[in-house]
């Protein structure tokens, strides 16, 4: 038959002859005698545990929620802010300058308006002084 093992043989065994030797030991049999594996048994304290407060409403007050802090601000989102305020701003300046020359065009297209009728008041003088009769005194004058 087997030889039994003791405690004081186990101590002075190396950790194979302890498996070894645990593998034979005869309450090996029911390994898990010890442990209650019926699922339906309930703690003898479970009636406590659900009587049971998390916290006393004479020392402190109830957990109360508190909302999350704001998501933190994109450095970015302000540079893009940025950029975007000064591109307004760029945007109305050449709107400005744009109204100032379409101003000045206008005004450059009215002088030019006023020569042309000038010019053509003019030649219609001369074919007028062209279809009158001229003749010549004392060799440099014209007269009608």
């Amino acid at each position: 038959m087997e030889e039994m093992v003791t405690k004081n043989d186990i101590l002075f065994m190396s950790e194979t002859q302890k498996s070894q030797a645990h593998s034979r030991s005869p309450d090996n049999e029911n390994r898990y005698s010890n442990l209650n594996l019926n699922q339906n048994y309930k703690c003898p304290n479970f009636n406590s545990c659900l009587n049971l407060n998390l916290y006393d409403s004479q020392q402190q007050s109830p957990p109360q929620w508190h909302c999350p802090p704001p998501p933190p601000v994109d450095t970015n989102a302000n540079g893009e802010v940025d950029f975007l305020a000064e591109l307004d701003k760029q945007i109305a300046e050449l709107q400005i300058q744009s109204d100032a020359v379409r101003h000045l065009v206008e005004q450059a297209k009215e002088r030019q308006e006023l020569r042309e009728r000038t010019r053509i008041l003019c030649m219609e003088h001369i074919n007028e002084l062209r279809k009158m009769r001229w003749f010549m005194r004392n060799n440099f004058e014209l007269c009608l």
